[in-house]
């Protein structure tokens, strides 16, 4: 998903997810600004970098709940771009 994919999503208030289901994108009261939270720590980040365009991630890892198969595409990604680890 790409960042105008993921926030008309939220305000349509679809849940989205990033990486995990244990990261949820929500937007802050009316206002344009999204983070991404771990529902486990209640840590956020922006949703994108200061340039409010940039993603913090890659549009692979984020998906609406329900979608199993993005939900394995994106945690296996996730997987794959962590320093040290290879799928091959």
């Amino acid at each position: 998903m790409y960042v105008q994919e993921i926030k008309e999503a939220v305000n349509r208030g679809e849940t989205v997810h990033w990486a995990s289901r244990a990261y949820i994108v929500k937007r802050a009261g009316q206002s344009e600004t999204y983070y991404v939270v771990c529902i486990q720590n209640g840590s956020a980040i922006g949703l994108t970098h200061r340039d409010g365009v940039t993603l913090g991630g890659s549009p692979v890892q984020y998906f609406r709940a329900g979608d199993e198969d993005a939900q394995t595409l994106a945690e296996v990604y996730s997987i794959a771009v962590f320093p040290g680890n290879r799928l091959y």
